[in-house]
């Protein structure tokens, strides 16, 4: 026997999507006022991307020289889906070097990202320089916290 939907279980799910997303409760409807932008405007301009507005975007951490660029330190930064999951398997290498394992890190030599506010980071590939930032600045739990956002 098929199962019944749940129609209200539905629209909680979209409505909390929705407003992660930074989206209205007129534009999660699809009912937005002519003042403001629907969905599908908000698409064409590019300012809805892949379903994040920009602003409600991943925010990943990405290791960068300090200003007297002796040492290094994890900042966050704004980047769309792509990137933070390609900044994903580079973390999950460094997780892996920092533990002793395996690591290949020479894919990642002559990486650049690219912030949303436009901004160009070279990626760390050194493993000196990593390995001295991870006995000196993370313990496990802290690692993954760096991850969290919000």
């Amino acid at each position: 026997m098929a199962r019944q939907r749940d129609y209200r279980a539905e629209y909680q799910r979209r409505k909390a999507r929705g407003l992660a997303q930074g989206l209205t409760l007129e534009q999660i409807r699809g009912h937005a006022p002519s003042p403001e932008e629907s969905v599908s405007q908000l698409r064409k301009t590019g300012t809805l991307v892949k379903g994040v507005v920009l602003g409600g975007v991943n925010q990943v951490p990405i290791l960068v020289p300090t200003a007297d660029g002796e040492e290094l330190e994890a900042v966050q930064i704004a980047v769309n889906k792509k990137t933070a999951s390609r900044m994903s398997y580079c973390w999950r290498e460094i997780w892996q070097l920092l533990n002793g394992e395996d690591y290949d890190l020479s894919s990642y030599k002559n990486t650049k990202i690219y912030s949303l506010d436009g901004k160009r980071y070279q990626l760390i590939t050194d493993a000196d320089a990593i390995q001295l930032w991870g006995h000196t600045q993370v313990n496990v739990n802290d690692f993954w916290r760096m991850f969290e956002s919000g």
